[in-house]
């Protein structure tokens, strides 16, 4: 196979315009701002020819799938990139998580960073097995993150130290049986700026 394109999403909708966890229950469009993104995405990929553009079944990321592929290629809805569940914390700011009430690394009800990475890890190596050209993968940046990690053969409890901005781009490559990283996080306007038509 080709290249694996990894972007997060774009920007979301929230409510009021204030920033909280998004997990799985929360399926928020993609807002004014977001849609723009996903445009300067596609346009950015305009000179990069992809055999399929796979996203995670929740909007925001289809969104900006549809906004990359700008129909020059198919979208694939990738059940295994789905964003981590966030368990009691889905809703809440990032102020709330950080209070007293929640100690814990794994949200109350939430799902474990050993489960979605076992998760999105099967699904790479599925796409790994089927393409054989360059693809894109939009996911989220809690599963984008624990890949990454793992892929840097860092520990889990160290994913936030991986930035993940709307929109960003990070790319893998499969080399003899390993994945490796090529580009960590490069943000919009970093990855803009390489492909200037």
């Amino acid at each position: 196979m080709g290249l694996v394109y990894l972007i997060r999403h774009a920007e979301p909708d929230y409510p009021g315009g204030v920033s909280m966890c998004l997990g799985r229950k929360y399926d928020l469009p993609l807002s004014a701002n977001g849609l723009k993104q996903s445009r300067e995405l596609g346009n950015a990929f305009s000179g990069i020819e992809l055999e399929k553009v796979y996203h995670s079944p929740l909007i925001r990321a289809k969104q900006t799938a549809m906004g990359l592929a700008s129909g020059r290629c198919p979208i694939v809805e990738l059940s295994d990139f789905i964003e981590m569940d966030g368990g009691e914390w889905d809703g809440l700011t990032l102020e709330q998580i950080r209070s007293d009430r929640y100690t814990s690394m794994v949200p109350p009800g939430g799902e474990t960073d050993e489960s979605g990475l076992s998760r999105c890890l099967n699904a790479l190596e599925r796409i790994s097995l089927e393409s054989r050209g360059d693809v894109a993968i939009v996911g989220h940046s809690g599963i984008n993150r624990i890949l990454l990690c793992a892929l840097m053969n860092m520990p889990l409890s160290q994913k936030r130290s991986i930035q993940q901005s709307y929109a960003c781009v990070s790319i893998l490559a499969k080399q003899a049986g390993k994945w490796r990283i090529l580009e960590l996080s490069l943000t919009l306007e970093q990855w803009q700026n390489r492909h200037r038509n």
